[in-house]
């Protein structure tokens, strides 16, 4: 089981001038601070809710959606540590946090990331005379995501560093995120994130049949399904489910199937953080005969219009 994706925001601002030195890698200049504390606490339901509101708006009926709630808030985070005011006061609304809650959440992930998950992060500044960054913005990110910080020309040869970045940091996955440099671009923040694990209890090929599958809108397809036995049961008000663990159960995949009647966006909308992360943490010890269809899915959505929205 392999779920991946990347994940790029692009900074259209022009700032303030200050000199330039050419294509640099800063990462050296700007290592987390030893001082920092990480905080894990209560982070579940924050990005859950963030998550649920995202799907909720990107979501078309009867069409696959593919979102990571953390990269994409990871991403949102990094940029508003270069925000104030107004502005800062909107994002930190959209994000369902304070940076101060933010940062050290996102931190602590970031320092969990190990063999199954693996996140990173970097920042690429456009090489000009009319562009200052902030130092703090930069130590910020670094402190809190590990954030490599790059200055290039933004040209063609770094359109290909930022490619080979994702690819290398996403176990090959994801080639090409971008595929010209805008020229309204000044910096670009990048968070590339692969999850890749196996099962505890692995399909064997006695437990894969092809059979009938009903999609959403009544359409009958042949395709094949996974049979299994799991043991931890989910139920929400519109919809049960099952969680089926990777190998060192510290991850799981958990699936929840709409009650008779009831559509994936009205399952949705009946949920939010707090209830999906009771949901998921606090499984019952049922056994469940559960088939699910063998599948692939990608998605690539603009977020510009629901982030506005």
């Amino acid at each position: 089981m392999k779920r991946l994706i990347a994940f790029a925001l692009i900074l259209a601002l022009l700032l303030g001038g200050c000199g330039s030195s050419g294509p640099e890698d800063l990462t050296k200049a700007f290592q987390p601070s030893p001082d920092r504390e990480v905080n894990s606490i209560g982070y579940g339901p924050v990005i859950a809710d963030f998550g649920i509101r995202l799907l909720e708006q990107t979501m078309e009926p009867g069409e696959n959606t593919l979102l990571s709630p953390l990269s994409i808030i990871t991403a949102l985070s990094m940029t508003a540590n270069g925000a104030d005011g107004e502005t800062l006061r909107q994002m930190e609304d959209v994000l369902g946090a304070d940076l101060g809650q933010l940062n050290p959440i996102l931190g602590a992930i970031q320092e969990r990331s190990g063999q199954e998950t693996v996140m990173a992060n970097s920042i690429w500044i456009k090489d000009t005379p009319t562009l200052a960054v902030s130092d703090s913005f930069l130590q910020t990110n670094a402190d809190w995501y590990g954030a490599g910080i790059f200055r290039e020309p933004f040209d063609d040869a770094t359109l290909g560093k930022i490619n080979r970045w994702v690819e290398e940091n996403t176990d090959g996955q994801i080639k090409d995120i971008l595929d010209r440099i805008d020229p309204d671009a000044v910096m670009y923040l990048v968070n590339g994130l692969s999850f890749d694990a196996k099962w505890e209890c692995p399909y064997e090929g006695h437990q894969v049949f092809d059979r009938s599958f009903t999609t959403e809108n009544g359409e009958k397809r042949t395709v094949s399904m996974m049979y299994s036995e799991e043991g931890q049961y989910l139920k929400t008000e519109k919809a049960s489910g099952f969680l089926k663990y990777y190998e060192g159960r510290r991850y799981a995949f958990a699936a929840l199937l709409p009650e008779e009647g009831t559509t994936v966006v009205e399952l949705v909308r009946s949920l939010d953080g707090a209830v999906l992360r009771e949901v998921l943490t606090d499984p019952q010890e049922i056994t469940v005969h559960a088939a699910i269809p063998k599948f692939e899915t990608g998605s690539e959505a603009e977020l510009k219009d629901v982030l506005t929205e």
